[in-house]
């Protein structure tokens, strides 16, 4: 039997109570944690369910969790339409991982997969170049 924690209302389960993620979704659902020993119908927390994979494909549903697990990322937003009445975008296509010592900021958007390196460092292969 597996015991896991989730925020009612929520579809993703975490294996540890003291998850960065599982406090973020504490307070954006305002939900209390409860414990569920059947995941079925909930879907790994990114995060820490499972701390062995290094890569990720980058999605609207594991982006906030993405951004709890790289630290140094923020949201990458989408270039402003020409009809739009204001000189900013609103609208989030992926995130955007801070500069590592010596390297540019690098920006993955939906459908591009990241890979954090054993040094500490993140890569993105985007999509456009895995379907060539």
């Amino acid at each position: 039997m597996t015991t896991a924690f989730a925020i009612r209302g929520t579809t993703k389960y975490h294996s540890v109570a003291d998850c960065p993620a599982l406090d973020s979704a504490r307070l954006n659902h305002r939900g209390a944690v409860f414990q569920i020993t059947d995941t079925a119908g909930h879907t790994p927390c990114t995060v820490c369910a499972s701390p062995d994979i290094t890569e990720w494909t980058v999605t609207r549903d594991n982006l906030v969790e993405l951004l709890e697990l790289i630290g140094q990322a923020k949201p990458h937003y989408a270039p402003r339409t020409p009809e739009g009445p204001y000189d900013l975008s609103v609208q989030i296509d992926g995130l955007t991982i801070w500069a590592h010592r010596g390297q540019p900021r690098t920006v993955a958007r939906f459908g591009d997969t990241i890979t954090r390196q054993t040094d500490g460092t993140w890569t993105v292969r985007h999509a456009e170049e895995t379907s060539r």
